[in-house]
């Protein structure tokens, strides 16, 4: 099973995350509600401001919060179901 990881960016970007899950890793700003993904360029990006970057623990509070934020951002969005697949969009 993937695992979720949730990097806390905020020190440099107020309510921002990422999330990375296997190889896949988005940045999401919950205050305006966006979603950046990409395939290359924010997976090498998330490389190299990796050590502004804080993990938050899958026990946290932070975690869950984030993560529901994010499931809820997702619900939103229409998305063919060949995307909808791995641990984000299994039910709780």
């Amino acid at each position: 099973m993937i695992m979720v990881k949730i990097y806390d960016y905020t020190r440099v970007m107020k309510s921002t995350y990422f999330i990375q899950e296997g190889w896949r890793v988005v940045l999401v700003d919950l205050d305006q509600r966006i979603i950046q993904v990409s395939r290359c360029s924010l997976s090498l990006f998330f490389l190299v401001s990796r050590y502004q970057c804080v993990h938050v623990s899958e026990n946290s509070r932070l975690y869950a919060k984030v993560l529901k934020k994010y499931h809820d951002m997702l619900a939103d969005l229409v998305l063919p179901n060949k995307l909808k697949e791995g641990p984000l969009f299994s039910e709780p």
